[in-house]
């Protein structure tokens, strides 16, 4: 493994309406928000354009670099290099496409599938070579104050738990980029519904939330961030 770069695993259907039975979940989490899609701003550059999902605090920017941390998905059309970003460690990850070349200081991994992550400093010497075409990528960033991870995994039309760690002060995010996604958070409680390109954010959960597809069998995106 190339030192700088870490790739790693990302690891009308009838349904019921509520979570009855679901006994994953014992208590709600502390807060829940959901980002609609049609709030998210969208920023265009040379060779492309990024959506920016969600960002802490909200009154932070890239152009200021002064946010926690900030979760974005970005459409590539064309090779190019990335924005330097010293204060930060960056979690990438591709979504949709063949896939990129990712050149980050002296060293190069190849990104192919959404089962892959790296995970690379922002200051680095940064840039991304298409391999056949346009992609969509996710991209994660936290300042050295957290700790995070970054994956894709299915879902189905049944409930599962959600498919990772709950840290202490931990925020969940959970984007529904392919797909509509329900929610429970807790047992007989109506489940939230996630519209296609919606993101949930959960804030210090005490249990696992439940997960499942709303209409079919899809795939989706999830995070955790943590203080250190």
């Amino acid at each position: 493994m190339p030192n700088g770069v870490v790739n790693s695993g990302l690891d009308n259907s009838g349904l019921d309406n509520s979570c009855e039975g679901s006994n994953q979940v014992n208590s709600s989490c502390v807060e829940a928000k959901i980002i609609p899609a049609a709030s998210m701003p969208v920023s265009k550059w040379t060779g492309g354009e990024t959506r920016q999902l969600a960002i802490s605090p909200p009154s932070g920017t890239v152009a200021a670099q002064d946010f926690q941390w900030r979760f974005s998905s970005a459409t590539v059309l064309q090779d190019g290099a990335f924005t330097q970003f010293p204060k930060y460690q960056r979690l990438l990850a591709l979504r949709q496409g063949a896939g990129f070349t990712l050149q980050v200081d002296a060293h190069q991994q190849q990104v192919s599938s959404p089962l892959q992550m790296l995970r690379f400093a922002g200051s680095a010497q940064s840039s991304a070579t298409l391999i056949a075409g346009a992609i969509v990528d996710i991209n994660l960033m936290v300042d050295a104050s957290m700790q995070a991870n970054l994956w894709s995994a299915p879902c189905t039309t049944e409930f599962q738990p959600w498919p990772g760690p709950i840290l202490p002060g931990a925020i969940l995010l959970i984007y529904a980029d392919q797909a509509p996604l329900q929610i429970c958070l807790e047992p007989g409680a109506p489940p939230l519904l996630l519209a296609l390109g919606d993101v949930l954010q959960l804030q210090s959960p005490q249990q696992p939330c439940l997960v499942r597809a709303a209409n079919a069998p899809c795939t989706a995106v999830f995070a955790w961030l943590a203080p250190l």
